[in-house]
Formats: structure tokens, sequence, C-alpha cells
């Protein structure tokens, strides 16, 4: 609308620059949360419906100790599925974004370590899935990563969450 030469409702900054550009980084974090809390959820649902089959996946993999197996494929299930939820909700949402990276970097670095040592295992990641394709699933690993910086909090929200 133009009133004697000048504009009263400038249309061209509408709306503000700045908060277009937090609302598509809301829309963006939020999807990248729920997708990355997604896949971490399916993936620990699927584990815990299948003890056994995460047991030997995990064992196969042959990074700890025979007494440490058993342990690590009761609590992998529920460290994601825990981790998940946390992402999800707000309160949480700090202390997930530490928790679910270190996750992410454990299970990449697990993958390395098996393809380095040419094990031909299954990767365990959502259940019985047969012969593990290392690039592609290095590569989705990374995706992961991505979808967390996605979805992450900024450090200084950490800072003030954590004692």
């Amino acid at each position: 609308m133009v009133r004697a030469g000048r504009r009263v409702f400038p249309m061209k900054n509408f709306p503000p620059p700045r908060l277009s550009r937090c609302l598509a980084h809301s829309l963006v974090a939020g999807l990248a949360r729920l997708v990355l809390s997604g896949t971490l959820l399916i993936a620990g649902v699927l584990k815990l419906a299948d003890l056994p089959q995460t047991l030997q996946a995990v064992t196969a993999y042959r990074l700890l100790p025979e007494t440490f197996l058993w342990p690590a494929a009761l609590l992998l299930p529920w460290t994601e599925i825990i981790a998940a939820l946390g992402f999800l909700w707000k309160p949480t949402r700090p202390v997930a974004q530490l928790w679910v990276g270190a996750l992410l970097g454990i299970f990449l670095l697990a993958l390395l370590a098996a393809w380095g040592r040419g094990l031909d295992i299954d990767c365990g990641c959502f259940g019985g899935s047969g012969s593990a394709n290392y690039p592609w699933l290095i590569l989705r690993d990374l995706g992961l990563f991505f979808l967390l910086w996605l979805g992450r909090v900024p450090l200084r929200k950490i800072r003030k969450n954590v004692p």
C-alpha cells in the first residue's frame, strides 16, 4: 500500500528476514530431531525385541571381553530408546544431544574397526540384516551425525543446563 509516495507497510521486507530464518531453522531442526529420534527408537525397539540377535551382533564386533557382552547387549537398546526420547523432549534435549553424539561416535568407530579388521558381520543396527556393507553404513552414520548437527541445541544452552 502506497500513500503519497511513501510506503505505509513495506511488503518487500515481510516477514522480517530474521523471523524467516528463525522459522525455517526451527522447522528443519524439528524435522531432523524427529527423523534422528525415530531412527534411534526403531533401532532400539528392534534390538530389544530380539536380544539373542543383539548379543550375536555385539559379539561379532570382537571389541568387548566376554563378561561385558550380555550387559552391553541388554543396555544398548535401552540406551538408544532413552536417548531418542530425550532428544525429543525439550528439557532433556541438551544432555540427549551429547548422548546421541557419543552413541553415534561409538557406532561409527565400531564399524570402522570391524571393516579395518576385515570382519564380515551383521552390523546389528536394525536387527539381523545380513552381511555388512561398510561404505553404506558409514555414510548412513555420517548422515545421522548431520541430522544431529541440524537438530542441535546451541552450546550456550547446554552450558546453562549442565551444572
